[in-house]
């Protein structure tokens, strides 16, 4: 896949997303699913040109998670669909990401994918971070919860002297 001429780089500043003139930037987008799973259905380009329409969805940020295996065997045109767009993300000068959905499997049929959760949890003006994955969506989000929580309790057991980390009462 080329670099597209649009491409505009971004860079964190502190808690703060920077374009290339230096400028914050907030990015306000969606996902497009379907190719993690298939090849995508016959309206995915149409759902791109939608979301970042100004006189629609007027996305600047596009999620596209990608499903590994069809990428590596390149099935059915998975690649040059997958380039496509990106040159129509790109020309339209807004921001993509791709995130490739992993699987143990290379027979296409993604039947061990992994399904990744990240999130932040807050309390009192402090912020932790979690992170889960597993094959099952909802899982992936108990682990990311957990995470994060036991990041919670560690930090605040660690000022408070209590190790057990409970701030709750919760056992």
């Amino acid at each position: 896949m080329g670099n597209p001429t649009n491409s505009r780089p971004l860079r964190v500043v502190g808690s703060k997303l920077i374009n290339e003139l230096g400028q914050e930037t907030r990015l306000q987008g969606v996902s497009i699913p379907s190719l993690e799973w298939g090849g995508g259905d016959s309206n995915i380009l149409d759902k791109v040109k939608t979301a970042i329409d100004p006189e629609k969805w007027n996305s600047n940020f596009i999620r596209l998670p990608l499903n590994q295996d069809r990428w590596l065997n390149d099935e059915n045109g998975y690649r040059a669909l997958v380039e496509s767009i990106v040159g129509i993300v790109s020309a339209a000068g807004k921001y993509i990401e791709i995130k490739a959905i992993t699987s143990g499997n290379t027979d296409g049929n993604g039947s061990s994918s992994q399904g990744e959760t990240m999130l932040r949890i807050a309390w009192e003006g402090r912020r932790w971070n979690g992170r889960g994955v597993s094959t099952d969506v909802v899982e992936s989000s108990i682990k990311a919860y957990i995470a994060a929580i036991n990041a919670m309790e560690w930090e605040l057991g660690n000022m408070t002297g209590n190790m057990t980390g409970n701030i709750d009462g919760i056992h």
